[in-house]
């Protein structure tokens, strides 16, 4: 796999991953915070879909240095995607948030955030490594 595909696919699962995590957050308003498979499964969805994706980060600072570097930066996408989160975007959208809307909601608000950052940064990486469809003949 070369590491144009590696990011495209990894920034894919980046910002579907935090798809999952917004679209967990609209389930949760939808249903007035009742918790359920669907949202439980959307979490997981979205955590593992953020953490795995978040190598592209890495693949992509390496640029074209020695594969070692490259693996080794992307190792620590998952470790840059769990301390943005819980020690960046968690407490700064708890305390935007407050006690504004739902009593849930303040839990809330930092995957949404999350899930809002991720696509925000990881789609578009991903719609510009996509590969070109062939011409028609």
């Amino acid at each position: 796999m070369t590491r144009q595909r590696f990011v495209r696919t990894a920034s894919a699962a980046a910002a579907l991953g935090g798809a999952a995590w917004v679209t967990k957050v609209a389930v949760l308003a939808a249903t007035d915070g009742d918790d359920s498979l669907v949202v439980a499964l959307l979490y997981l969805l979205g955590a593992s879909g953020i953490t795995l994706g978040a190598a592209w980060i890495g693949v992509r600072l390496a640029g074209d240095a020695p594969l070692a570097v490259a693996i080794a930066l992307g190792a620590l996408g998952p470790l840059l995607a769990f301390v943005t989160y819980d020690a960046l975007i968690d407490p700064l959208a708890k305390s935007v948030a407050g006690d504004a809307g739902p009593a849930w909601f303040e839990d809330e608000a930092g995957i949404l955030a999350a899930g809002l950052v991720w696509v925000a940064v990881s789609l578009p990486v991903w719609l510009a490594t996509r590969e070109p469809e062939p011409a028609a003949a």
